[in-house]
């Protein structure tokens, strides 16, 4: 092999070194971005989530009053339409 052979390789296998070296940073340089973009994301989805643990809490909550609302007006409803009958068998007795 020549001497000028020699060198044009050595030069070859120099560039590609530099290339791997460059591929390497790059791809770790994607994914450091990558890794920053994940927790930017998260970090906001936490934010949000936190408020939806806050709205459903309160829906929680309305959802429990809505129960009781809806059972102490069924109770009343029920007292009410026997408090009617009644009313209406005593019409209906002395009448």
């Amino acid at each position: 092999m020549s001497d000028t052979n020699a060198i044009e390789l050595a030069e070859i296998k120099g560039q590609l070194k530099v290339m791997t070296q460059l591929l390497v940073s790059h791809h770790a340089a994607t994914h450091q971005r990558i890794d920053d973009m994940h927790k930017s994301v998260e970090s906001r989805f936490d934010g949000v989530e936190t408020r939806f643990d806050g709205v459903e809490s309160r829906l929680s909550t309305l959802e429990q009053n809505e129960r009781g609302t809806a059972i102490r007006t069924a109770g009343i409803s029920a007292v009410s339409a026997a408090l009617v009958s009644a009313g209406i068998a005593l019409l209906k007795n002395h009448g």
